[in-house]
């Protein structure tokens, strides 16, 4: 997707003697910018060129944006904004420069198997339901979340995405307070009401492909999904296959 946008402005610089024309007009963009989505990605939020060489103060400042979206869904990058700038001062003189902006995906916290730990995911049989949660916590409400959007997924997407067979809202865990990977808790209801989900167990061993780890290895799994406010979002959370 490509945008293009007119920003006429002065910035105060030396002009040079009988203002002549500068055939060296020189335009550095900003370095690579990070961005939580939700936030303004315009340049006043991510930044103007800087511009050296210029004949006169009065600069003419356009940009055009390339949106490309991130290659997997089970990463933390949303999309990618290549931002191209194009300056014109008062004499004609051009200059262009490429600025890279990363927008990220808000994330969740996701409890596989609430209540237990570690995460255990029983690979025989056929049957059943795997639980998981998105927890509720003072900066995330998950009741603004789009239950139709969860996604399951290996990492790097080599595996997925798995779709929930059903939701609910209840209170059914806390989140992990340590610094493991991996780690796990036990803690029940915390006072913030949680978004339970399920799988179908054989949907989750087939389409994640968890018959190929060896046993009681850990894996790494993702959640992601999007906000009502259309802010994506990812979740991660470890099993341990058996």
């Amino acid at each position: 997707m490509l945008t293009q946008n007119l920003l006429p402005i002065v910035l105060a610089l030396m002009p040079t003697a009988n203002n002549t024309a500068v055939s060296g007009l020189t335009v550095e963009c900003p370095e690579l910018v990070k961005q939580l989505c939700g936030l303004p990605t315009d340049p006043s939020a991510t930044g103007l060129p800087t511009v050296t060489g210029a004949c006169d103060e009065n600069l003419q400042i356009t940009w055009t944006d390339q949106v490309v979206d991130a290659a997997c869904e089970a990463q933390r990058f949303d999309y990618i904004i290549y931002r191209t700038f194009h300056v014109v001062d008062g004499c004609g003189n051009e200059g262009t420069c490429r600025q890279q902006i990363d927008v990220m995906k808000k994330v969740a916290v996701l409890d596989l198997h609430p209540r237990s730990c570690p995460n255990p995911f029983n690979r025989q049989g056929n049957g059943g339901v795997y639980p998981a949660a998105l927890l509720g916590t003072p900066t995330c409400d998950v009741t603004q979340i789009d239950p139709a959007s969860l996604k399951l997924w290996l990492q790097n997407c080599t595996g997925g995405p798995v779709l929930p067979i059903r939701y609910a809202y209840e209170d059914v865990s806390a989140p992990y307070q340590g610094g493991e990977d991996c780690g796990c808790t036990t803690a029940g209801p915390d006072g913030f009401v949680d978004l339970t989900f399920k799988f179908d167990k054989r949907q989750m061993r087939d389409g994640l492909g968890l018959n190929s780890f060896p046993n009681m290895s850990y894996v790494r799994l993702f959640v992601t999904g999007r906000f009502l406010d259309g802010c994506d979002f990812i979740g991660t959370d470890c099993i341990r296959v058996q």
